[in-house]
């Protein structure tokens, strides 16, 4: 037990020593690729904000992959009082065009590739290609997209020699039989006494 406790606490520390070094390394990169920003547009003057917003976007997509896109919310720093005023709202603007300057440099870079951990296994879309969509019914041509469009019921045509099919009579033809309804025959005990009766009469 004492074993695997030390083992677990110094591969945490390791990692949170590679996540620090690894961060320090991304921002690093990120100062760079902004001086050469700037250098390629020596004439445009960029504020503070978006100084910041294009190094906070080219080390995170070096770091997650980035989106393609700026995040929703920018960070927790543009949240405070002095930033919810007209020149706080234009810094904030600032800070998500430089944040999407960034990306695009760092995707542009292909730093990217030297931040992941190589694999010779195939993607799962290639270990489980999708399988190929059946043939279209009756030899029609699949639809362009969107919804199924389901085919026309055929004919049925009948075949040499098969006998012509008899013709339906419409069902105003039909013809009309009246129900006839017996009388009930009635139980011998309950005739009998009655009939007795007439006999005694007569």
């Amino acid at each position: 037990m004492a074993v695997i406790t030390v083992r677990n606490l110094a591969y945490e520390s390791a990692l949170q020593t590679d996540n620090v070094l690894t961060c320090l390394r991304n921002r690093r990169l990120a100062n760079a690729a902004w001086g050469q920003a700037q250098g390629a547009d020596p004439g445009h003057e960029y504020s503070k904000d978006y100084a910041r917003g294009f190094k906070d976007g080219f080390a995170d997509y070096l770091d997650a992959d980035g989106c393609g896109g700026p995040p929703p919310l920018p960070p927790r720093c543009y949240w405070l009082l002095p930033y919810r005023t007209p020149p706080g709202h234009a810094a904030i603007h600032d800070w998500f065009a430089g944040f999407q300057h960034g990306l695009a440099a760092a995707q542009a870079s292909g730093y990217r590739r030297w931040a992941t951990v190589p694999s010779p296994a195939p993607g799962p879309a290639t270990l489980h290609p999708p399988p190929p969509p059946p043939p279209p019914p009756n030899g029609l041509p699949s639809p362009p997209g969107g919804e199924p469009e389901l085919p026309f019921p055929r004919q049925l045509v009948p075949a040499p020699g098969d006998p012509e099919p008899a013709a339906l009579p419409q069902p105003g033809a039909l013809p009309r039989e009246r129900l006839k309804v017996e009388p009930e025959a009635e139980d011998d005990a309950t005739a009998q006494p009655a009939r007795q009766g007439v006999a005694g009469a007569d």
